[in-house]
């Protein structure tokens, strides 16, 4: 039946013209239905500014089997004041000149590669490097106390230049036991990298954990248990920490 006979009959059955949502021919049960809009989707993450140049890597020359390349400054003398373990191969170890140190112990579990740039003052510092993973601090670096770099897994820990890091200070990529979904069998908990931005100050027995990147100038609060990235510029406190500043720049001196 055309459109014109289905109006003119159900103006005989009104005794009135019919509405245009009266003359509405009914859907064929074969249509497909009308797309729904597409859910507006979350804006992407800002990128944070770290202002860490790309890493060089080691340029020293390949290694042969069972070969490891460590070059430590000599005012870590083994013994005294640096304890150095290695194990397996392919491990590679640069420490330039401190300005001062504590007491400096490192284990390393096999290709894995660490490197301390000049200039950094290393406090109590302890380096867990495990098999196949990095570890990177740049220059002037400040250690203040006893502070853990654990990398259990092969991710990498990257510490930009001028950075200062308080006592009881704990940085991990990896929570060193799986969790795992019993549905699937799969990890749910895998290791990530762990960036801290030029000039960073992280405060007294915060913890930084996997995944996070800290921005350039980035100010975490004593005790604070980062789980999220921290933008440039910002100060965040708290278990979780939460950002509750930003725009702000931190100095030694007290003006």
């Amino acid at each position: 039946m055309g459109l014109e006979r289905v109006w003119t009959a159900l103006g005989r059955v009104l005794g009135r013209p019919p509405s245009l949502a009266e003359a509405r021919v009914p859907e064929s049960p074969h249509e497909s239905p009308p797309e729904s809009p597409p859910e507006p989707q979350p804006p992407a993450p800002e990128p944070i500014e770290t202002g860490n140049e790309p890493w060089p890597g080691f340029p020293e020359p390949v290694l042969g089997p069972g070969e490891n390349f460590l070059h430590i400054h000599e005012h870590l003398e083994q013994g005294r004041n640096f304890e150095l373990t290695v194990v397996g191969e392919g491990n590679r170890l640069r420490v330039e000149e401190p300005v001062s140190a504590g007491h400096v112990i490192i284990l390393m579990q096999g290709d894995a590669h660490v490197t301390i740039d000049r200039g950094c003052a290393l406090g109590n510092l302890f380096i867990y490097a495990g098999p196949g993973s990095r570890i990177e601090i740049g220059k002037a670096v400040g250690f203040n106390g006893f502070i853990r770099l654990l990398a259990h897994e092969p991710r990498r820990i990257r510490i930009g230049d001028r950075a200062l890091i308080a006592g009881e200070v704990y940085i991990a990529v990896s929570d060193m036991h799986s969790i795992i979904d019993r549905a699937s069998g799969e990890r749910v908990n895998p290791a990530r990298d762990i960036e801290i931005g030029t000039g960073a100050w992280i405060g007294e027995d915060a913890k930084v954990l996997k995944g996070v990147t800290i921005g350039r100038g980035g100010i975490v609060g004593a005790s604070a248990v980062v789980t999220r990235d921290v933008p440039a510029d910002a100060v965040v406190v708290g278990n979780p920490a939460r950002i509750v500043r930003r725009g702000v720049r931190w100095i030694y001196e007290l003006v």
